[in-house]
Order: structure tokens, then sequence, then C-alpha cells
């Protein structure tokens, strides 16, 4: 046969083919060869990797990495419903109780403040200024003060609401087949915090802490939520952010916040990554280093919010804190407020903000800094105590526990949430142990807030137990019967519908003022409802308000300067070495005011040397020395009107009792004039006011008893005797009128029961002497004598009269000696030196 060439061509291509397949078949086997070794390598690298990932998941889980929620909880509408149910509760029960009027704490404070859109005490409280004064300009109900605490109300309001939907959100994510479990849990929590005690006071009231609680509640919410939110274009951490710089702009207490809030974003982070990770095919607990590591873009939110992959895994994470910052700073613009009404001089210009240094320092809280305990020992004392008596007193002792229980329940199954919370409190309970004010307990606002859920999710976690052990869900509903307790404990502590003290108190002052007059004002609670009064309700107008703290600040020298002219005050006025500023700069007040107009301050302060004061109430009017005081206490006669059914808190007892007190000096004025029937008057009206102070009774008893009027004035004393048994000078004033009424055995037991009370009181035993020798009791009379020798060791008269006694009565080495003494006092004393020669005779 013969072969063409095409013929041989193509034998010859198929033979190359041929090679080139065995070839391949070659590689390929080899290439699966050592892709074995290599996979075996691998394989047992990645189960190391997965190993150390394991132990290093369990490290981070502890602190709440690594726990990756996939998806958000749905809140239906029922749960809605229920949640503006909790809202209109809260609301209703605040207004009910709210106050009609202006209150005591700082209302008389901020709402002057926000009406003058004024600079209130530090840090300045700009945001509820602005939104106040928008406020009661948009709702026209009752008056300024009625408004502002109505304002307060829907804060608190608005917090319980939002307590309620993060317990039924924290709920949904552990009973998920429980609706029902989880809105009974969240109405409880939600009842604990509405009738939490410190809380109501504070809804009912125009203060800032019913907002500072609500950014606090708000912001925990916007976390809970962020870190359950999967949607690509979140833009929930720009919200928490710009809410974080608003929540500054109001109070600096939103500091609790920030230490809980870098924890919990950080975790955020972390665990979304992780779910990156899980989704991509990776191992989950990826956070260990990986001898490949995957190229990956990681975008947190710095458009979108989605994670994706690519390359440059620094530049979007900065990116998104930048972003967060910048949300975070331009609220705080809202400090410039400041600044620009101080340049304005409003009625109210704490601190005077207007330059750089000023600006800080009123920021800053300066003017607070003397508040700042510095003793770790007592901030070891002041957590105890308040850890002890704050939160019980706030849920009543023993439901408190179940915020332990709710404790546990979520370092179980929430434990990222469960530090969040705890963060919150030990931030809070660190500043506040630090701080020495009376009103420390409103710094544990937030705190209570917190145990409020903590108590929602112990009931979550006891009900969790039931549907678990198949006991229906229906029996845990008794469970919504616990908000009753707080309820009952704190209503009528916090019931303050009736509640005019601070307004009929500030007026009775004012109205007692003279025209043109000047009142020296010391003390938040004396000061802030006369404040209201004069800048809100354009009372007394002609009235020069001038606080005596503030006397040593340039600035407020300048204040008083420009917003009343006519009391001619110096910056710097002369001064005798070593005297202190502020007192140099009130001596210069009155010394130019007294004798022109009238001067006041309030009747607990001591009047300047130089000067007389004369009781007005509560008010002491300040005279030059040498006035006519008979005629000054004419023009103070003044009554004190109070509504009726005024509810009255310890704050309006002690201003009460004060009251009380201007009125018994008054009656201790007249009764020194010796105008008994006018001092009796005054006294009987102090006892009116508070009948309860002993030393009213006993100046009445001295008027009875100087009008002759003896069982009346025993009477009087006896009852004093009975509010303090102990009230030094009573019984010897009842020995005294028994004395007189020629009953000299009663006389001495009243004389002796002086003596226990007053056993260094020389007068008293000068009384038991002179009734015991009268009686004839010669033992009794010595005995007192000696007492006075012992008060009195070197008055000779003492000494003398008991060496007489001692020589009467046949003791005659102890009268030798003791008239020796005398003539050791008193050397040219005649008659003891004949009294030692005749008993020298004798002996």
């Amino acid at each position: 046969m013969f072969i063409t060439n095409q013929e041989h061509h193509m034998s010859a291509k198929k033979k190359q083919q041929a090679t080139k397949q065995r070839v391949t078949v070659s590689q390929t086997s080899s290439a699966r060869g050592a892709a074995s070794a290599r996979g075996a390598t691998s394989a047992r690298g990645a189960t190391s990797l997965k190993s150390q990932a394991s132990r290093a998941s369990w490290g981070l889980g502890l602190i709440g990495i690594g726990k990756v929620n996939t998806g958000e909880n749905k809140l239906g509408m029922f749960e809605y419903v229920c949640g503006i149910l909790v809202f209109l509760a809260a609301l209703f029960t605040y207004l009910y109780t709210l106050t009609p009027d202006i209150g005591f704490h700082d209302c008389g404070d901020m709402v002057p403040a926000v009406v003058n859109l004024g600079v209130c005490h530090p840090p300045g409280y700009p945001f509820f200024c602005l939104l106040g004064k928008l406020f009661i300009s948009l709702v026209p109900i009752g008056n300024i003060a009625y408004r502002m605490n109505f304002l307060s109300s829907l804060f608190a309001s608005t917090t319980v609401m939002i307590v309620y939907f993060i317990v039924v959100r924290v709920g949904q994510s552990i009973i998920s087949n429980s609706r029902i479990s989880c809105i009974i849990s969240g109405v409880v929590s939600a009842g604990m915090l509405m009738f939490a005690a410190t809380f109501w006071e504070q809804a009912v009231i125009a203060e800032k802490y019913s907002l500072n609680v609500l950014f606090a509640s708000l912001l925990l919410f916007i976390l809970i939520k962020w870190q359950n939110d999967t949607r690509a274009n979140s833009k929930l951490p720009f919200v928490f952010a710009a809410t974080l710089g608003l929540a500054f702009t109001h109070h600096l207490q939103t500091i609790y916040i920030v230490p809980a809030s870098i924890y919990f974003i950080a975790v955020i982070l972390w665990n979304k990554k992780q779910q990156l990770f899980s989704n991509s095919g990776q191992i989950q607990d990826s956070f260990l280093p990986s001898p490949r590591p995957p190229r990956l873009r990681v975008r947190l939110f710095s458009n979108s919010g989605r994670i994706q992959g690519g390359s440059n895994p620094i530049n979007s994470p900065i990116r998104l804190i930048a972003a967060m910052l910048a949300c975070f700073i331009v609220p705080l613009l809202l400090y410039l407020y400041l600044p620009l009404r101080a340049m304005s001089h409003p009625p109210l210009n704490w601190g005077d903000p207007q330059t750089l240094p000023r600006f800080m320092d009123y920021i800053t809280i300066q003017a607070y800094k003397h508040f700042i305990i510095s003793s770790p020992a007592i901030w070891l004392q002041n957590a105890w105590t308040h850890m002890t008596t704050f939160f019980p007193n706030q849920f009543t002792g023993w439901i408190v526990w179940l915020s332990v229980v709710g404790l546990v329940f979520l370092i179980k199954y929430c434990r990222t949430i469960s530090l969040l919370l705890c963060l919150v409190v030990l931030t809070n309970i660190a500043a506040a142990v630090r701080y020495g004010i009376s009103n420390i307990q409103d710094y544990y606002l937030t705190s209570f807030m917190v145990f409020a859920i903590f108590i929602g999710c112990g009931i979550l976690g006891i009900m969790k137990m039931v549907i678990s052990r198949g006991i229906p869900p229906a029996v845990a509903i008794i469970f919504l019967c616990l908000p009753i307790i707080p309820f009952h404990a704190h209503y009528k502590q916090c019931q303050h519908r009736a509640y005019y003290f601070p307004t009929d108190i500030a007026r009775n002052l004012l109205t007692t003022l003279e025209p043109n007059s000047v009142i020296l004002i010391k003390g938040d609670v004396n000061g802030f409802p006369v404040w209201y009064q004069r800048y809100v309700e354009n009372k007394r107008e002609d009235v020069a308000l001038v606080d005596t703290p503030f006397l040593f600040q340039d600035w407020y020298i300048e204040h008083v300067r420009h917003n009343f002219p006519q009391l001619n005050v110096d910056i710097s006025p002369p001064a005798s070495p070593g005297e202190e500023l502020g007192y140099v700069r009130f001596r210069d007040i009155l010394k130019k005011n007294v004798g022109q107009r009238g001067v006041y301050h309030y009747s607990d302060e001591p009047v300047p040397q130089g000067y007389a004061g004369v009781p007005y109430s509560f008010f002491v009017k300040i005279v030059n020395e040498g006035s006519d005081v008979l005629s000054e206490l004419k023009k103070g006669d003044v009554p004190l009107i109070l509504r009726r059914d005024c509810p009255l808190d310890a704050k309006a007892t002690d201003m009460l009792r004060n009251y009380a007190g201007g009125y018994n000096n008054r009656g201790n004025n007249y009764l020194g004039a010796g105008k008994y029937d006018l001092a009796i008057h005054e006294l009987n009206r102090a006892v009116k006011i508070d009948a309860n102070i002993p030393v009213i009774y006993y100046n009445l008893g001295r008027c009875y008893g100087q009008k002759g009027q003896i069982k009346e004035a025993i009477d009087n004393f006896k009852h004093a005797l009975t509010l303090n048994p102990n009230q030094p000078g009573i019984h010897k004033a009842i020995g005294g009128l028994y004395e007189k009424g020629n009953n000299p055995q009663q006389a001495l037991k009243e004389y002796k029961q002086e003596a226990n009370i007053s056993p260094d009181d020389v007068e008293t035993y000068l009384a038991i002497a002179r009734v015991s020798l009268e009686l004839k009791m010669p033992s009794e009379t010595i005995s007192a004598c000696e007492q006075l020798v012992r008060l009195a060791p070197n008055n000779v008269e003492f000494r003398k009269n008991l060496a007489l006694l001692y020589y009467q009565n046949g003791r005659m080495q102890e009268a030798q000696a003791a008239f020796q003494q005398v003539l050791q006092l008193s050397p040219n004393d005649m008659g003891a030196r004949q009294m030692l020669e005749r008993m020298q005779q004798m002996l």
C-alpha cells in the first residue's frame, strides 16, 4: 500500500496529541499527589487554628465579644400599643400629682433662665433652656411654672416607655416564643421606674434630671437596637453620636454612659466583622491571625453601613469614627448660647461666661469644686451608704433583690448587654461617691433606671423558668401587681397637686418688704422661689436681689452694678488687712444703703457689728445701732398666709421652723422691752406655725411669769419639757416660780433636776444652796456650795460661805482649811483671819 503525504501528516499529528495526553495525565497525577499532601498539612493547620480560635472565643465571650446576632427582632403592633399605654399611664400619674406652681430644688433657677433665656447655674443646660423656651411659647396651659413641670412629666413618661421597649427587645432575643412574657416584664420594669421615689419626685417639678434620664435611656436603646440591626443603610451610629452630643449640652452626667458606650460599640463592630467571616465561609472565630488572610475591605457604616470584601481594612473604620465624632461635635455648638446670652446681661447670669477663661471655668463647673471629696475612705463609705439606702428606697427593700436575679439572667443570656448596663452603674457610682452635696440621690437616677431594667429582666428570667416547666404563662400575670408596692410606698411623698408652699412663702416674704428694698439672699432653698416671683411673675420689681455668697466674685459685682445701679456697689471698697473680700463688699453695701432703703437678710444670719437686726418674720431688717427697734417691729407685723391642705415635705418643714423662729425672735424683742402682751401675741403666732419648738413655750412661760400668771407660766414651761426633757433653763425657771409662790420643797426638786441637765450652771447651785438653807438642810446646802467652789474656785465669797457652813456644822478642820484658802485669795480679808484665830483658840 502506498501512503500519501496527507495521510502521513495526519498520523504524525495523532502521535503528538497522544504524547500530550500522556504528559497531561502524568502532570495531573503529580498535582493530585501534591494537592493531597498540601491538603493534609492544611487540614492539620486548620484544626490547630480552630482549636486556638475556640479557646480565644471563650475568653472574649466573657466580655460579650464573638456572640453574633444575625437578625433584628421585630416588634409587633401589640407591643407598640402596650408601649403607648405605658406612656399614657405614666403621663396620667405624673399630671395628677404634678406640682401646680414653682417647686424647690433648682426650679426657681431653671425656670427664670428659660423664660428670660438667661444663664442658670453651671454648666448652664443650654439645650434645656432653648427647648423649654420653645415649649412654654407653644403650650398655653397654666402658668409658666406649670408648663415647665408638665414638660418634665413628658420627659419622665417617655423615659418610662423607652425602658419598657428595652426590656421587651431584650426579652424577644431570649424568649422568642412568648410575646406575653416579654410584654409583662417590660410593663413591670416600666412600672418600677414610674413609681421610684426620686424619679417620681423629679417628674413633677421643673428640674433637669428627667431630661437627663431620658437621654440616658434613649442612648441605651439606640445601642441595643444597633446591635441587632442588619440593614445595609443603618444610620443608628450617627443617631447615637448626635444624641450623645445633644445630651452633653444638657447635663455632664451624660459621662456615665460614655465608658459603657465605648465598650459596647467596640463589641458591635467586632461582632459584625465576625458575622462577615461566618457568611463568607471562613472560620467564625476569625479574630486570630490566619497564615493566608483574605483580602477584605471592611466598610463599617462609612457610607451604607455594609461590610464588604476588598482591601484597605483600616480606612473605613476610621471614616466611621470620624463621621460619628462629627455628629457628636455639631450639637456641642449649642454651648455658644452661654456667651451669646451673657453678653445681653439677662437677670440670671451665673458666671457671666462672656470671656474664654470665664466660659471654661463655667462649663467645667469650677464653682462647685469645693464639693469634690478627695478621701478614698469616704468614697468607700459613701458607696456603701448609697447602695444600701438609695436603691432599696426607690423600689422598696425586697423588690430591689429582683434586680440581682435580672443581672444574673442577663449575664447568662445577654452578656454584652449585662456588661453595658453594669458599666453604666459602676461609672455612676464612681462619680457620685466623690461629690458631697445634699441631693446626691438625684445623681443616681440613671442607675435607678438601669436597676428598673434589671428588675424587668429578673421577671423575664422567672417567666422563662415558668414556661420551661410547663406552668401556664397566665400565672405570671401576678407580676403586674408588683408596681403597686412602690406606688403605695411613695404616693404621699410624691403627691404635689396642692403643693403651693414655695410660692406662698416667697410671696409672703416679698409682701413684708418696704418699697425699693434690697434682699441679701443666701441659699438656694430660700432664694430660688423669690427669684421666680421676681423674674418670672414680675412681683416686686422695685426690690433688688443680691446673693451674698457671690460677692467675692468680680463678675457678680459687675452683674449687680448693671442690674441694680441704685445700690452703688463698689467693686474695690476700702478694706482692713486680713478681711475677706466678700465680707468687705457686704459691709460696703450696708454702709451705703442702710438708712437709705430697707436692707434685709435671713434670720439665721448674724448681724455685723455696728448694726442691729429687727425680725420681720423670716427676714431680719438691718438697721443702724441705736435705732428705734420697737417702731421697726411694728412695721414688720405681717401675718403668714398659706393655702390650706398644702402638703409639707422636709424643705417646707424646715422653712416653716425658721419662719416660726422669726416670730419667736420678735416675741423676745418685745419681752426684752417689757411689752409682754405684744410678746405673747408674736409667740402665739409662732406656735400656730410650728407647735413643736420648745424655746417658744419657754419664752411664753417667761412672759406669763413676768405678768404674775404663775399657772400659765408653769404650764408653758412643762409643755416645753414634753417636747425636750433636757432643755436647759426650764426646770430652773419652774423652780423660780415655785420659790416665788412659797413652795420651796417643789422649787428644790426642780433646781436639782436642772443641776442634772446643766451640771456647770452656777445660778442653779446658788438657788439650791439658798432654798436648802431656808429648809434647814445643811448637808444639801454644803453640797451645793462645794459645787459652787468647784465651778468658781477663785470666788472669795463662795469659799467664805462654804467655810462658814463647815464651821456652823462642826466640821472644824474643813472650815480651817477653807478659811486658809480664802486668805490665799484675799490676804486682807479680816473676817476670815478672825475666824481662823477663833478656831485656833478653840482647838
